[in-house]
């Protein structure tokens, strides 16, 4: 049996990011089920990073290895197993 998928950080997303550019990321790793962006209590504003959840656990796996410290628009992407999504 499959272990339990879990939660995917992502951080040092570009400002301008959008959920456009998660699909481009993530897609060619599984189909994402879940994805969220971090946005300040007050203002609403991305906090510049995400948490996303692929359909299983060995699309996960792949992804945080090969995304990990990849550059997408100029940053070097932060991608890890969450700890939490708060």
């Amino acid at each position: 049996m499959e272990e339990t998928n879990k939660t995917i950080y992502i951080g040092n997303l570009p400002e301008n990011c959008t959920l456009e550019n998660i699909i481009e990321i993530f897609s060619p790793y599984g189909q994402i089920t879940h994805f969220r962006f971090a946005t300040n209590h007050f203002t609403q504003e991305n906090m510049n990073f995400a948490f996303v959840k692929l359909d299983s656990a060995h699309t996960t796996t792949k992804a945080v290895s090969e995304l990990n410290d990849s550059v997408y628009f100029g940053k070097f992407l932060i991608v890890k197993l969450a700890e939490n999504e708060e």
